[in-house]
């Protein structure tokens, strides 16, 4: 239960099998934490320290001569898919500070596999084939929007078509009709991403 109110209601007693649950300000669920805020303060926090050390086992790999595409190899197989996970929920709510984090994550990582050869971070990924994060999430985002709109099960979760709902012509028909939001939490949130994603 998450409320936004000023003055919240009282919280109504929770059971399960004569078991209460407690209420808490976040919880992990299915490996992603999530806030009472809605905010990914934990959850970036979570990745940051995990990459971190997975980066560590990265150095070690390098000083005991793994060249550097067997490095790359490893980050993408071992250290990017925890800076990944699940970022569809949480790429368009992220703050700018969040975002940079995740990536001087991965300029660390071309650090350490180019060593000496290291000039920029905008260098080291042509020179080690890999996309900024923020690019990858947007294109991971699309691609999860293009699935929901495909599915038969989970189309209804995005605003139907400007022709859906216009019984003339229109430019931009097969659009998807813009969401009314009032506050900034929802319109960063990831249905009306998905819909900005779609429309492009």
């Amino acid at each position: 239960m998450i409320c936004f109110k000023t003055d919240p209601p009282a919280h109504s007693n929770l059971n399960i099998s004569g078991i209460p649950l407690n209420f808490v300000d976040e919880a992990k669920i299915l490996g992603v934490w999530i806030q009472n805020d809605l905010r990914w303060n934990k959850n970036i926090s979570q990745i940051t320290s995990k990459a971190n050390q997975k980066l560590y086992m990265l150095r070690m790999l390098k000083k005991f001569g793994f060249n550097e595409d067997e490095l790359i190899t490893v980050y993408k197989g071992y250290i990017r898919p925890l800076l990944e996970y699940a970022d569809v929920a949480w790429h368009s709510s992220l703050s700018a500070g969040q975002s940079s984090a995740l990536e001087r994550l991965q300029r660390r990582a071309c650090r350490i596999t180019l060593g000496q050869n290291f000039t920029s971070y905008a260098e080291a990924l042509r020179t080690c084939e890999l996309e900024s994060l923020f690019d990858r999430r947007e294109n991971h985002c699309r691609r999860f929007a293009e699935g929901l709109a495909n599915s038969s099960r989970t189309n209804d979760l995005l605003p139907p078509t400007r022709q859906a709902c216009h019984a003339r012509n229109l430019r931009n028909a097969h659009h998807y009709s813009q969401l009314r939001f009032r506050t900034s939490r929802f319109k960063n949130s990831p249905i009306p991403y998905f819909v900005d994603a779609l429309n492009k």
